[in-house]
């Protein structure tokens, strides 16, 4: 299926607008009016071709649950949309937010300084 995800408008769309549509494909996997509920963590391949097409990065498809699924990636591209910024990442947890965000920002030898409650029950 080929992706057609609903494109700015010239004249810009107000957040509720951006809310419901922003981020999704136009046309649904099976035509239904929102997006599945993917409850899958590993994906078949159609044919050894397909398979060699993601590898060469000329498919963009999913692969397996941990790099994400289909409803995240609507999720992330309407957060995106939202906070009028590039991407958005969902994490599953405060924690792995957290380790990504330090991931990325920290090179090897650097040193995170914290107090002695940094993380409190809430």
């Amino acid at each position: 299926m080929q992706r057609t995800i609903v494109k700015e408008s010239a004249a810009p769309q107000g957040f509720s607008t951006l809310s419901v549509h922003a981020g999704e494909d136009r046309q649904k996997p099976i035509d239904s009016i929102t997006d599945p509920i993917v409850c899958a963590s590993t994906y078949t391949f159609r044919s050894t071709q397909a398979v060699i097409d993601y590898i060469e990065q000329k498919q963009q498809r999913e692969e397996y649950g941990r790099y994400g699924n289909p409803g995240e990636k609507v999720v992330e591209r309407k957060l995106a949309s939202l906070e009028g910024g590039e991407e958005a990442i969902l994490y599953s947890t405060g924690m792995a937010a957290i380790v990504g965000l330090f991931m990325s920002k920290l090179n090897a030898g650097d040193e995170v300084i914290f107090f002695d409650e940094c993380y409190h029950r809430s």
